[in-house]
Parts: structure tokens; C-alpha cells; sequence
């Protein structure tokens, strides 16, 4: 047995959403107490002291107590600080920037500078293969000659073959020239040693 009163009071309790709260905000916000406001003055012209204020009162300005400054809200504090936080990381991050730069720099002065010595050494490397090169080419070309001038010997080679020569008719001689020993005719013996030693 509904009734339209139990309907419409159905209705009333229902609940109702709460309003969605600011997303940066603090769920309770700080409260300061508000300053005491400035008494305003007032404007005695001459017209309000003679008496005559109502006779004027149209042409006069009208006069609204300012407002008081609004104490900054949860939205500005949070953004402010934002703000803040935003700068330092900025100041930080260009901080780190400029250090990497002047490391990067450093870096490829190094770099440079190995890559200049490695240059050196190729080149000094290069140098030595082309004497090595022509060193190795003399030698070739002296053996080939040596094998080529076989015939003709070295002033040397010519005194050793010499020397090995006289040696060894000095020794064929000895050989054919020794005499028969006899007996009693030692001064025959000795002459013939001077004659061979000489």
C-alpha cells in the first residue's frame, strides 16, 4: 500500500553523491583565521555637515568597503609548490646537462688524441715495412749476383783457396822428398829439414 506521501519520502532519504573533491587539494585544508579587517573611513564632505546630506545624497559616490584579500587556496599553495618543484628539477637537470657536456668534450679530447698517436704508429709501422722491403730486396739482389758472379771469387775466398793450395803441395812435397834414412849421413838430414822449412 504504497501512498504518494511514502513515495515522496522514499524519495527524500534516498542519499545523495558527495561533490568530487579538488584532485591536489588536502581532504582537510588548513584554516587560517582571517584578518581583522580595517575600520573605512567615512567621507564627511561639506554637504553631510551643513545638514544638507539628503538634499545631495544621488550625486555623491557611493561608497563599497573593499573586499578583503582572499587567503590563497589549497589550488594555489599545491601549485606553487609544483612550480618549485618543477624549477629544481629544471636547475638539476641542466646541472647534469652541462656536467656530461664538459665530460663528452673531455671524452673526445682523449679520444682525439689516441686516434693521433694510433696515426703515428701506422705511419712509423708503414716506414718500417718499406725499409724492411728494401733491405729484404738487397739481399735478394746480392745473392743473385753472388749466384750469377760465382766465377769471379772474392779477394778472399781467392787467399784462403791459395793458402789451402800451397799448403797442400807443401805437404805432396814433403811426402816425395823424404829421404831414406841412412846412416851416418846426418848433415844430408839437416839440410834437407832447412830446405823444407824454408
Amino acid at each position: 500500500m504504497d501512498s504518494p506521501i511514502t513515495k515522496t519520502q522514499k524519495s527524500q532519504t534516498k542519499p545523495y553523491r558527495k561533490p568530487l573533491q579538488p584532485k591536489n587539494s588536502p581532504a582537510n585544508p588548513p584554516q587560517t583565521p582571517p584578518k581583522p579587517l580595517k575600520p573605512i573611513p567615512f567621507d564627511l564632505s561639506p554637504t553631510v555637515q551643513c545638514g544638507t546630506g539628503d538634499r545631495d545624497k544621488e550625486n555623491r559616490p557611493i561608497r563599497t568597503p573593499p573586499h578583503p584579500p582572499t587567503p590563497p587556496s589549497p589550488f594555489d599553495s599545491s601549485l606553487a609548490e609544483e612550480l618549485g618543484a618543477m624549477r629544481r628539477r629544471m636547475e638539476r637537470l641542466r646541472a647534469e646537462r652541462e656536467k656530461t657536456e664538459e665530460l663528452l668534450r673531455a671524452r673526445d679530447l682523449v679520444m682525439e688524441g689516441a686516434m693521433r698517436e694510433i696515426e703515428r704508429r701506422g705511419e712509423k709501422q708503414r716506414c718500417l715495412e718499406v725499409e724492411l722491403r728494401r733491405v729484404w730486396a738487397l739481399s735478394r739482389l746480392r745473392s743473385a749476383s753472388l749466384r750469377s758472379l760465382s766465377p769471379l771469387q772474392s779477394l778472399r775466398d781467392r787467399e784462403e783457396t791459395k793458402r789451402k793450395e800451397s799448403k797442400s803441395q807443401v805437404i805432396k812435397t814433403e811426402e816425395e822428398n823424404e829421404p831414406v834414412p841412412v846412416i851416418g849421413n846426418t848433415e844430408n838430414l839437416a839440410a834437407k829439414e832447412v830446405m823444407i822449412k824454408n
